[in-house]
């Protein structure tokens, strides 16, 4: 009884730490969620995703001219934010270029660069297309891959395997995933609800991740809570929240020569396979 009162008082502690983080809404390998369905580099995942929500932080990221499908560019201006109100374009990268960046907030007059939320760029109405802003306004999510879905015999429906086994948490890759803009507020809520309602920060649950249709948007992301990171892997997932926790801010870089694909890091696998690697550690 005594460990677990540690153990919840220590999560606690946690999640009033990350609550200052994440607002109240009104692995190196990214995932992307490209036609509804996740993927980790050319692997399908499927629609369902389980994991620990490690971390995440707010991007802000302005482009000049039109998006085009498929065509890698880069922002002319953008930030990172815990928490997003105090927001100011990554000014220390953007100096490594200045031919690419420029910060959008800066007053010429003074050299001062002034906060996101007052960047004409930031506000509604300001999108080549839409009622949106001109800029993007994501938040990037930090995953370790905490189980799998199996396709069950027959074809009917999917079983979640959990995986159980502290070695697994603390060797397998994160991996970065940047939610669509009209997700964000999901993630935000989610995150808010687990912290009041478990008193445990995002990272001190399990969360499944789903990629569902939208009439509006095409694909939303929706956020469940599975069930609460077990006590013998408190060590194990704090540790791995320390360790990304200094490594989301990823300045951005201009685009480079199109260059070949390191292969697939192991941690989500494909829908529907089970190998002997992923497959040991499963909790049932």
């Amino acid at each position: 009884m005594t460990a677990l009162v540690t153990y919840n008082e220590q999560w606690a502690a946690l999640a009033t730490q990350f609550k200052t983080q994440v607002p109240v809404t009104a692995g190196d390998k990214g995932i992307s969620c490209k036609g509804g369905v996740f993927s980790l580099g050319e692997e399908q995942i499927g629609t369902l995703m389980c994991a620990v929500i490690l971390d995440s932080i707010a991007i802000n990221t302005y482009y000049e001219g039109e998006w085009v499908d498929g065509q890698k560019s880069t922002p002319k201006c953008y930030a990172y934010g815990r928490p997003p109100e105090e927001m100011k374009p990554h000014v220390e990268s953007m100096q490594l270029h200045p031919d690419i960046f420029y910060p959008q907030t800066l007053n010429p007059v003074t050299g001062e660069v002034g906060a996101c939320a007052s960047c004409r760029w930031n506000q509604y109405g300001t999108a080549s297309r839409g009622a949106g802003k001109a800029c993007q306004n994501r938040d990037r999510l930090a995953l370790l891959p905490a189980g799998m879905f199996v396709q069950q015999r027959g074809g009917f429906g999917q079983e979640l395997k959990l995986f159980d086994d502290p070695a697994h948490f603390a060797t397998t890759p994160v991996h970065k995933f940047s939610l669509p803009v009209t997700s964000v507020k999901n993630w935000r809520e989610f995150a808010n609800k687990v912290i009041s309602t478990t008193g445990r920060p995002p990272f001190g649950v399990i969360a499944v991740i789903e990629a569902a249709p939208h009439p509006k948007f095409q694909t939303e992301i929706k956020f469940h809570l599975q069930e609460l990171v077990p006590d013998h892997l408190f060590q194990t997932i704090t540790q791995r929240y320390g360790e990304v926790s200094s490594k989301m801010v990823e300045p951005f870089s201009p685009v480079k020569e199109e260059q070949a694909e390191p292969p697939a890091q192991p941690g989500f696998a494909p829908r529907g396979a089970v190998t002997p690697q992923t497959a040991q550690g499963l909790r049932r």
